[in-house]
């Protein structure tokens, strides 16, 4: 199954290919857009787990190209932002977490993509 991606997403992942920077972002922009185009994620796909970073981040996928952003601290969970793109998720500004203002693409670029995880989607384990 292939399903088409969403324009913006499209032009915007275009834009991250032209700006990439390191070898652990080229291999999420061509991981993420194979995934998003041919591995849907109807029970989820835990893409960042909130125990494997510092800042207590989780990002899931949903289906195709819907994302989930939350962060748990503790016995604290923060209010979950849903991205219905791509683009619309890694430009969530982190400040809503407590965190300092900053984009979840500028924190990836600052964790150097280390803490994404390909290998849970919850449809094919």
């Amino acid at each position: 199954m292939s399903v088409n991606l969403l324009l913006e997403d499209s032009s915007f992942l275009k834009t991250l290919i032209i700006g990439c920077t390191t070898a652990n972002e080229f291999k999420f922009i061509k991981t993420i857009t194979h995934k998003m185009m041919n591995e849907p994620a109807n029970s989820n796909e835990l893409l960042i787990s909130e125990r494997e970073n510092d800042d207590c981040l989780y990002l899931e996928r949903h289906y195709d190209y819907e994302f989930v952003i939350g962060r748990h601290v503790g016995d604290f969970y923060y209010e979950e932002v849903h991205g219905m793109s791509l683009r619309d998720t890694l430009n969530t500004n982190l400040s809503i977490f407590g965190l300092k203002k900053q984009t979840l693409l500028e924190w990836l670029r600052a964790n150097d993509y280390n803490c994404i995880r390909y290998d849970r989607n919850f449809d094919l384990m």
